[in-house]
C-alpha cells in the first residue's frame, strides 16, 4: 500500500512539475512575444499587481497581470486573442519601426533568412530571421534600449 501511495505521489508530482514546464515561455523556440504593456483581460498596467502570470498559448507568450485573471482567459479566449491582435495592429501604427538593419544584428533585414516582425511593449519590431528572434528573446531589455537610443 505504501508503494502504491508513493508511486501516485510521484506521477502527480512529475504532472504537475511538466505543467509548469508547458508554461514556461522558452526563448529556444519560436514564441511570439507578447506585444503590450497591459494585461489583455483588465487592462491594467503589467506590474501593478505584483509579478505578471506569464504562460504560453498556441505559440505565444501571454501576460496576465495576476493568475486570477487566467480563469478569464480561458473562459474567452478566442475573444481575448482578437483583442490581442487589435492591439498589436495599433502599436504598429502608432509605434513602427523606423530603421532599416536588424535591431539584433544591424544587418539588412532578410540577409540572413526570412523577416520577422512582431510588436513588443507597444513598439513595432523587425528583425533579420529567426534566430534573431531568439537573441532577442533571451534579452529584450537590451534591444529595446538600443531602440530607444537609436530614435
Amino acid at each position: 500500500m505504501k508503494n502504491i501511495r508513493k508511486t501516485i505521489g510521484l506521477i502527480c508530482l512529475t504532472a504537475f512539475a511538466l505543467g509548469l514546464n508547458a508554461k514556461a515561455a522558452d526563448p529556444s523556440t519560436d514564441l511570439k512575444p507578447y506585444p503590450i504593456t497591459k494585461c489583455i483581460v483588465t487592462g491594467e498596467k503589467l506590474g501593478g499587481m505584483g509579478k505578471p502570470y506569464i504562460f504560453t498559448h498556441e505559440g505565444r507568450e501571454i501576460k496576465l497581470c495576476c493568475q486570477g485573471c487566467l480563469k478569464e482567459f480561458k473562459k474567452s479566449t478566442e475573444t481575448y486573442l482578437k483583442k490581442l491582435d487589435a492591439a498589436e495592429k495599433e502599436c504598429v501604427q502608432k509605434n513602427p519601426y523606423k530603421l532599416d538593419k536588424c535591431l539584433v544584428t544591424g544587418e539588412k533585414r532578410g540577409s540572413m533568412g526570412k523577416p520577422v516582425s512582431f510588436v513588443y511593449e507597444d513598439r513595432e519590431i523587425k528583425l533579420c530571421c529567426k534566430g534573431c528572434l531568439k537573441t532577442f528573446v533571451k534579452n529584450p531589455d537590451k534591444y529595446m534600449k538600443q531602440l530607444a537610443q537609436a530614435k
